[in-house]
């Protein structure tokens, strides 16, 4: 290639010198000779040029500037001859480069960048997984894991407000429970943590992964079922009204300009809103985190009837020191289940076998009579709740069939 016509500047003037630049192949690289107007040529050592990055041929600039270093700089008036001569010269486009002059060789690598991470994902991560977990010392990860809970206690999750002998009896079912899921999924070990959740962000705590089993009073309706997996029935409420007594109020209809308190995040809300659009009763509405606050103002007198499930009513009416009444028919049909992630498959099948075993054996029918016909130990009274005609079907007949939410 000829010797390309260009302007130097040698770094101790600001006057442009007329000057001929040559590039030349070595092993190394291309290499820059510079012959200035009226003086010797010399080479430019090769870590010393800032080579430029190439272009696009659609976009070729005017003028282009070169950095020497110690060596001044260049002014190459014919881009693409220099362009051309470096490539005669054995210089080669970095990828970068490539990617940035040429699209099919960016979206080559962007598909490549992908099918890596993709690989990773689904490969790589559960080997690595499994080794780790077999490497890992138990005792080192179970310390790890008791402090990162710590925290969590500390500064994320609100305490619970169960008794202490209730939490111990709860623990050492789901430590069973925890130690069947274990041997079905075939896990080195299984760490359990129970973490508190409200009516109104259960669900949410489900599709955010914060937990994977809900163990709460949730009824199994169609709007839910969209979002999570939802396992057999274990019990039936009803939505009720609780009240004062001696107030004159004995159905929802003499709510009528009076306070009504409702949980977050319950059907209450739903059940509440069809009777106000089919009776065109006016009433205020207050809504709560939990029955136990929603019970609490009803004693001090800030609202005026509270609208849930029944059997959390009834708990918290034999527990008040006021005089408080259940009142009115069941308003609904509530089919309380287990809640978890669709995604996870394997803890449905288990926890549906369970359930399954459960009924089966018999086991549910012990526990309804110890927890709903016999006097409770922390209570000193008993409940006294008769099973009904739809929970006694499940004890005799067990199966995934779901028993529909439906307003009365």
């Amino acid at each position: 290639m000829p010797p390309l016509n260009v302007h130097w500047f040698d770094g101790r003037s600001t006057r442009a010198r007329p000057a001929q630049a040559l590039l030349q192949a070595s092993p190394q690289g291309p290499v820059l000779w510079l012959r200035p107007e009226g003086g010797a040529p010399f080479a430019v050592p090769r870590k010393d040029v800032q080579w430029p990055e190439r272009w696009s041929a659609r976009r070729t600039p005017e003028t282009l500037s070169i950095d020497l270093g110690p060596h001044g700089s260049l002014q190459v008036h014919d881009p693409a001859a220099w362009q051309a001569a470096l490539a005669a010269a054995g210089g080669r486009p970095t990828l970068a480069e490539k990617m940035q002059t040429r699209w099919p060789a960016l979206l080559g690598m962007l598909l490549l960048v992908g099918a890596g991470l993709w690989t990773f994902y689904h490969h790589g991560t559960p080997w690595a997984a499994r080794h780790l977990a077999r490497a890992v010392p138990l005792a080192w990860e179970r310390q790890v894991t008791r402090q990162v809970l710590d925290q969590l206690d500390g500064g994320y999750l609100k305490p619970s407000k169960i008794p202490p002998a209730r939490q111990a009896e709860l623990q050492a079912q789901f430590a069973r429970l925890a130690a069947a899921v274990q041997e079905h999924l075939k896990l080195p070990r299984l760490e359990v943590r129970y973490v508190p959740v409200t009516s109104a962000d259960r669900v949410r705590s489900i599709l955010d992964k914060r937990i994977d089993l809900e163990c709460g009073v949730t009824t199994n309706t169609p709007a839910r079922r969209e979002l999570v997996a939802l396992g057999l029935t274990y019990f039936y409420a009803g939505a009720r009204l609780l009240v004062r007594e001696g107030e004159g109020i004995l159905s929802l209809q003499d709510m009528k300009n009076k306070t009504l308190g409702l949980v977050k995040g319950t059907t209450g809300e739903l059940v509440m809103q069809k009777h106000q659009r089919q009776h065109t009763d006016v009433w205020k509405t207050q809504l709560f985190d939990s029955t136990n606050d929603g019970v609490t103002a009803l004693e001090q007198g800030r609202i005026d009837g509270i609208l849930t499930d029944d059997v959390q009513l009834l708990v918290r009416a034999r527990q008040s020191s006021r005089h408080l009444e259940l009142v009115g028919p069941a308003l609904s049909i509530e089919p309380l289940t287990l809640a978890f992630s669709k995604a996870d498959r394997e803890l449905g099948s288990l926890v549906d076998g369970e359930m399954k075993r459960l009924y089966r054996s018999g086991a549910m029918q012990e526990m309804y009579q110890r927890w709903f016909r016999s006097p409770l130990p922390e209570l000193g009274y008993s409940l006294d709740l008769a099973p009904g005609r739809l929970l006694n079907d499940n004890f005799q007949r067990p199966s995934a069939y779901v028993a529909d939410w439906v307003m009365l």
